[in-house]
């Protein structure tokens, strides 16, 4: 007892002399305004020094609890790895607000950005368009793919007893304010439509044609893989299973998180009922041009149901092994808050369920506690059958949405999205059956997607990403930026293994009060000068959100003439 007591003494002074430390700085610079709340990140429980799991809240941490966290645990110091600054060939624009401020020029990085076109722009008919995948066909035009939706309409009733009609927000009985309502995923009707390029460079597209899966639920993330000018669209379809909140939200404290009561009641996400992500995994196949529109029935290739029942999602390109010619595909499995689709309804008066089983803790075909984690999916002959491999996990952030590249050795290096502010890498050298421990890379991530590829012929990385770190960070001066995701760049790694990285190019830094969504970048090689980048942009603030029209999905070719 005498050394427990010891050493919580001296873990309260270490503690008492490195917030002294940080609060003298604090009165001798301006880096914020934020105070130390430690108690809230989680930094007092673990001070006892039989913790190790390296579990924090870095995603609204500021930078200084975030060194402080550090200093206490020195066995987390490979985390350090997320703070580290991209060297960078371009001038970073400043950060622009919605005050008419002007980005700086950057010559060198005009340049490099030979064109940047809207491929879909928002409209009345479609107000959710995302995810988008690119490839080029056999006589180098290209077909780009992405899930889409209209409005996310809700039905408001009048007190005068009125008919019912169709309303998308505003005030409270205002059914005429907006036309239509912000960007909105996991609705009944999300589909996938595609387009071709009229023209070499990628200005000028098709109008986008819906793909014609005959499906019962919402259907993702399409990847579009070309074989024998035989186009491949592979895509995840969500089985039975819809978002789910408290039918009571846990009441906290400002600023803080709080879990979910055991024996709270679910109720189906409102006010539409949302599918949740991903589901079984299955591909198409188009029958002669797609410019026809003629494809064969859907194939299933993981389906919800194996191991253990939890959705399948996959989100990036499909590699071919230069030695084999075997394909692998990333993909991943993941748990949200669930519950089976008709069940735990709301009342009408939005105070409860309806469902006899909506208990937080319920297992059921939705909620079975099984393992999240990130793999691939391996065929050894052109998509016939395909294999499961691997378990990627971390502990102290998810690793979703992976993006794959084989390195100059025959490996194959797998890249993720993380909620502890930046990119974590593992590599394989079986082809997908065994992952290296996952590690952090001196790259950012807002807890958004990337997107690597390897460039023909020498092998060096492309990586498209948000270089930003969570928005809540203070040092990065996106403090008033709540939601962003923005500062698309490209960065480039030479070394053969992606260890170091310098960014080459910029495609947009808008940041404002309206949250921009810059993000969701997916690459393709044009030739060896150059590759097409296509991404999403939208906003989620309600004034830009609902009648902007610079919204939609684009496509940037990049010169890489100065950059290879």
């Amino acid at each position: 007892n005498n050394n427990n007591n010891n050493n919580n003494n001296k873990d309260d002074e270490n503690l008492r002399a490195l917030k002294e430390i940080f609060l003298e700085e604090e009165s001798q610079s301006s880096i914020s305004d934020d105070p130390l709340d430690l108690q809230f990140l989680g930094l007092q429980s673990s001070l006892g020094g039989a913790s190790a799991a390296c579990k924090f809240q870095f995603e609204i941490a500021s930078w200084r609890e975030t060194r402080l966290f550090f200093a206490l645990h020195p066995e987390c110091r490979h985390l350090d790895k997320c703070e580290a600054e991209l060297p960078s060939q371009t001038t970073l624009s400043k950060q622009v607000f919605d005050s008419g401020g002007a980005d700086t020029i950057d010559e060198k990085n005009e340049k490099i950005i030979k064109h940047n076109t809207y491929v879909k722009r928002f409209d009345e008919d479609l107000r959710y368009a995302h995810m988008a995948t690119i490839a080029k066909m056999k006589d180098k035009r290209m077909i780009l793919l992405y899930q889409a939706a209209p409005g996310a309409s809700t039905v408001e009733k009048k007190d005068s007893g009125e008919e019912e009609k169709e309303s998308s927000g505003g005030n409270e009985g205002d059914t005429t304010y907006y036309e239509y309502k912000l960007a909105t995923e996991g609705l009944q009707d999300q589909h996938i439509e595609y387009t071709q390029s009229k023209d070499l460079e990628g200005k000028q597209w098709t109008p986008p044609v819906k793909l014609p899966i005959y499906n019962d639920a919402a259907v993702w993330s399409p990847v579009v893989h070309i074989d024998n000018n035989q186009v491949y669209v592979f895509y995840s379809e969500s089985t039975g299973c819809k978002k789910a909140v408290p039918c009571k939200p846990p009441q906290c404290p400002k600023g803080e998180v709080c879990e979910v009561n055991s024996h709270a009641e679910m109720c189906h996400h409102t006010p539409k009922s949302l599918w949740v992500p991903g589901g079984d995994i299955k591909y198409i196949k188009s029958i002669g041009d797609p410019a026809d529109n003629k494809w064969t029935k859907a194939v299933t290739i993981l389906s919800q149901g194996e191991g253990g029942g939890i959705p399948k999602v996959i989100a990036n390109s499909l590699i071919v092994m230069k030695k084999t010619g075997h394909w692998v595909l990333p993909y991943w499995r993941e748990q949200q808050n669930a519950i089976e689709d008709g069940t735990c309804t709301r009342k009408p008066e939005f105070k409860g369920s309806s469902g006899p089983d909506c208990r937080w803790n319920k297992r059921s075909k939705c909620m079975t506690g099984a393992q999240p984690f990130s793999g691939v999916l391996v065929s050894e002959n052109r998509g016939k059958t395909w294999q499961p491999r691997g378990q990627i996990t971390q502990s102290n952030t998810s690793l979703i949405e992976g993006s794959i590249a084989e390195l100059n050795d025959g490996r194959i290096i797998q890249v993720f999205r993380t909620r502890v502010g930046c990119v974590y890498k593992s590599y394989s050298k079986d082809e997908g059956k065994s992952w290296t421990e996952p590690e952090p890379m001196p790259v950012p991530n807002p807890n958004s997607k990337v997107f690597l590829m390897r460039l023909e012929p020498n092998g060096e990385l492309l990586l498209a990403f948000n270089n930003m770190k969570n928005q809540y960070r203070s040092r990065r001066g996106a403090t008033k930026c709540r939601a962003c995701r923005t500062h698309l760049h490209l960065a480039i790694s030479r070394d053969g293994d992606g260890n170091e990285w310098e960014t080459i190019a910029r495609l947009e830094d808008e940041i404002g009060y309206e949250a921009p969504r810059i993000h969701y970048p997916y690459m393709v090689q044009k030739d060896a000068s150059s590759v097409l980048v296509a991404y999403t942009r939208f906003y989620l603030g309600k004034r830009k959100g609902l009648t902007s029209l610079d919204q939609g999905v684009k496509v940037a070719e990049i010169d890489l003439k100065s950059i290879v």
